[in-house]
């Protein structure tokens, strides 16, 4: 816990889950429901993405410049999030959209403004983090990839699929373990912006469907 405090961890923590937040406020803003679940959305999300980015930042074991980072990024992480979009867009968006249909952007805003929440939000909490983690207890970063790859597929489980048919539920299950894969891989080979430019590249793959239809 004393890697927490540390000023390094707060120096690198802060800004990067301030910033998130800052980015996310527009996604919460239209996607909330209620005027109530809004004001606590936004309440709570500066707290909870420096929590988090603290805990990637003390525990995540990765120590590379940001100028490594993007430089990595580049060479791994666009392609990466080019081939997971086209991927995802073959074998899974034409048989899932169906049944999942609420979920998927209808508009080029859509897709805009849930950028900083995919790339962002969800990184920090069900990669960066949940591998942090899984790397502080286990000191393996094995574990830390397949915990990544678990959480992905366990939050799509663990939604209601009372109508859903059993081989599209395999298939979500099966992409989602894919996506849970290729971020973590990305974490591990590039840092911090590996899994964010992966999530961000592939994500849209949503702008470019609304486009062409």
């Amino acid at each position: 816990m004393r890697q927490l405090a540390r000023w390094r961890t707060l120096e690198k923590g802060i800004p990067i889950g301030l910033l998130s937040a800052a980015l996310c406020v527009p996604y919460v803003w239209r996607a909330s429901s209620t005027e109530s679940l809004r004001v606590l959305q936004l309440w709570a999300l500066p707290f909870v993405l420096v929590i988090l980015a603290a805990v990637t930042v003390a525990w995540g074991g990765d120590e590379r410049p940001w100028r490594e980072q993007l430089r990595l990024a580049a060479r791994f992480a666009i392609p990466a999030g080019l081939a997971l979009g086209l991927i995802c867009t073959v074998g899974e968006d034409r048989y899932t959209m169906a049944y999942f249909l609420d979920s998927f952007p209808k508009e080029p805003q859509d897709v805009l403004f849930a950028l900083p929440w995919v790339g962002l939000f969800q990184v920090l909490f069900m990669v960066t983090g949940a591998f942090a983690f899984a790397f502080r207890l286990s000191r393996r970063r094995t574990v830390g990839l397949v915990v990544v790859v678990l959480l992905h597929q366990g939050v799509l489980v663990l939604q209601p699929h009372a109508d859903l048919p059993l081989e599209v539920l395999a298939l979500g299950v099966l992409f989602a373990g894919l996506h849970g894969l290729v971020l973590g891989w990305s974490y591990i080979a590039v840092g911090f912006a590996g899994p964010v430019v992966v999530a961000m590249v592939c994500h849209l793959r949503h702008l470019i469907r609304i486009l062409l239809t």
